[in-house]
């Protein structure tokens, strides 16, 4: 799983490089060419929502979500609070995971199907659904091994207090 998460980072961090890059070239080309490449704002769009998903996905091991880390500091060093926290923020990705899995795949299916285009692009609107459901895929697999690990009083599957408190200094 750790490798995959991984790959998932490697290809959030070249999304995010290409993202950059595509935005570079199109500023310049405004300002020099007035003119700016089609389609290259739906493609940023797309980018930004593979680093968004995947970037979820990848967090979630490290407790890393705002409203988590809320908590996470309310709990300091009590181990009960902390598994708690752990297994409803696994439980509740799971959940959320779960249902953007089944009803994306459904989606990207039918769009597959369909046809529809994104027409700047010229690409299948079943690919911009599919990698939002490959995203949410990871974190439904994250979700199930922190649970697991929670159930099994891995403590390595426990929040880290001392990492969120060292981020703040």
């Amino acid at each position: 799983m750790k490798r995959l998460n991984n790959v998932a980072e490697l290809t959030a961090a070249l999304a995010l490089l290409g993202l950059s890059a595509l935005m570079l070239v199109n500023v310049i080309a405004r300002n020099i060419i007035k003119q700016s490449f089609l389609g290259t704002e739906t493609l940023a769009v797309y980018l930004m929502i593979w680093i968004t998903f995947v970037g979820s996905a990848i967090i979630l091991t490290q407790y890393g979500h705002v409203s988590v880390d809320f908590f996470l500091r309310m709990a300091r060093d009590n181990k009960f609070l902390l598994r708690m926290i752990g297994l409803a923020s696994s439980l509740i990705a799971l959940v959320v995971s779960g249902y953007f899995v089944f009803y994306g795949s459904q989606l990207s299916y039918q769009l597959f199907l369909r046809g529809g285009e994104v027409a700047s692009l010229n690409i299948s609107q079943g690919y911009i659904y599919a990698f939002i459901t490959i995203a949410m895929a990871l974190m439904f697999c994250n979700a199930i091994q922190l649970l697991w690990g929670l159930c099994n009083d891995k403590r390595s599957c426990y929040p880290d207090i001392g990492f969120v408190d060292r981020e703040i200094e």
